[in-house]
């Protein structure tokens, strides 16, 4: 399967325009923003943001009790700031100047004992905890005064493994490209020199050819005709561009493109070439037909799959299911965030119960795809002893929470469940 792509240069301005998933129309020039790969970008998970080498949530200025605050930090994986020595202090109190006050991690287990992390504070109160100010901590109630509620947790620690899905290859997408010129009155002779020139540019990233991780490309000129410069199969090299032929321009085409691939080069844009690049890319990524698609925005503004879903039509038991998805290169599917938990509902009738990708190891719960991160949406009760698979099911509304279930009772807990696949790029082949 091979998927096009076709730029137009114009006068005044270009644009992309990127249907997905088949492309069939579009339209380029230049960004108006550099753009960066989040490869080199420390990435929080969603709702966090990165501050000075953590990835922090902050309620502020939505003050909260401490077990409301508490809870907040669970449900999203995470936990309050602990502070156990001057230099941590030191850096929770620059944050608490900036967030006016927020809760710590500690608690008093019981009167008359220490606090769970600060030794040298002793004999605690009961129902007392402490906040962070910017002069230092301060005890307070736990409901007695209210402060934001802050989660924070080290990057370097969290495995995102949908963080690889999607980079950008340039040498090995593989896309029918069409370049379409402007040659109309509306382009000068240097506006024509100059889409060529960076048509060039591009052309010098890519593999030529009809195969695998190879790109296809064909050059179009038009103005009151429309004239083949370069056809499929017909380039061989970048030096391939011959002469353009003169009539009218068109106009509009920012109207008729996808969210993200409209990009405007008004002005001198130094990085034309490694947008286009990066365009290219992003439309190379994509799911096989007859998969579900978890889209997410990329940081161009494109819709791109965090992942590609194949949902099974029979139930299983999790040792079965976790099988299967092995087999197809996956794993059962995984959540770590509320907008992907939201996701697996829309993938199953209402109500149903699926199967998660986290299961108890010894004594830890362990995510199939790997990763590391603490978010979890137990109902009341769970997780029960014993019983060391997880399935999610919907509740009133919109929302799900996770019951644990033994991996391998065919009686009573055999139920759908989701794989979740790599999607193709230029930088994956998943057909092989």
């Amino acid at each position: 399967m091979r998927l096009a792509f076709i730029l137009v240069f114009f006068a005044a301005a270009a644009s992309a325009h990127i249907p997905r998933p088949a492309l069939n129309a579009s339209a380029l020039s230049g960004a108006a923003k550099k753009i960066v790969s989040s490869n080199s970008d420390v990435q929080c998970k969603s709702g966090f943001s990165l501050y000075n080498g953590w990835c922090l949530y902050n309620s502020a200025p939505t003050n909260y009790y401490y077990q409301d605050a508490v809870d907040i930090c669970t449900g999203k994986g995470e936990f309050a700031p602990s502070v156990h020595n001057a230099d941590q202090l030191d850096f929770w109190k620059t944050l608490a100047s900036e967030v006016e006050h927020f809760w710590l991690d500690t608690y008093c287990p019981s009167a008359g004992n220490t606090y769970l992390w600060r030794d040298e504070l002793l004999n605690c109160k009961e129902e007392v905890g402490y906040h962070m100010h910017n002069t230092g901590f301060a005890s307070y109630g736990y409901t007695e005064s209210g402060a934001s509620a802050v989660c924070a947790y080290d990057p370097q620690r969290y495995v995102d493994v949908t963080s690889d899905y999607c980079s950008c290859s340039p040498n090995t997408i593989y896309l029918d490209i069409v370049f379409v010129v402007d040659t109309s009155d509306d382009m000068t002779i240097g506006l024509v020199g100059d889409a060529t020139a960076t048509i060039l540019s591009t052309l010098y990233g890519l593999t030529f050819g009809t195969g695998m991780f190879q790109a296809n490309v064909a050059i179009v000129a038009f103005a009151e005709t429309v004239q083949t410069v370069v056809n499929f199969g017909g380039f061989r090299t970048s030096k391939d561009i011959t002469d353009y032929s003169v009539g009218t321009g068109i106009q509009g085409l920012e109207d008729i493109t996808s969210p993200g691939y409209y990009v405007n080069d008004t002005s001198t844009n130094p990085d034309l070439d490694a947008d286009v690049l990066y365009a290219l890319c992003d439309a190379n990524c994509f799911c096989k037909d007859g998969l579900s698609v978890y889209n997410v925005a990329n940081e161009r503004g494109r819709s791109l799959p965090k992942g590609c879903y194949h949902v099974s039509g029979f139930s299983a038991v999790y040792d079965a299911a976790d099988d299967n998805c092995h087999n197809m290169d996956g794993f059962v599917a995984t959540v770590h965030d509320d907008d992907k938990n939201f996701y697996m509902i829309s993938l199953f009738p209402p109500k149903s119960r699926y199967w998660l990708g986290y299961r108890k190891n010894g004594t830890n719960y362990e995510w199939a795809d790997h990763s590391n991160d603490r978010t979890t949406y137990w109902a009341a009760g769970n997780p029960i002893s014993g019983q060391d698979c997880v399935y999610g099911q919907q509740q009133s509304g919109f929302n799900s929470l996770w019951y644990s279930a033994p991996c391998t009772d065919p009686l009573k807990n055999s139920m759908p469940y989701a794989c979740q696949l790599r999607p193709c790029g230029s930088d994956y082949d998943c057909w092989n």
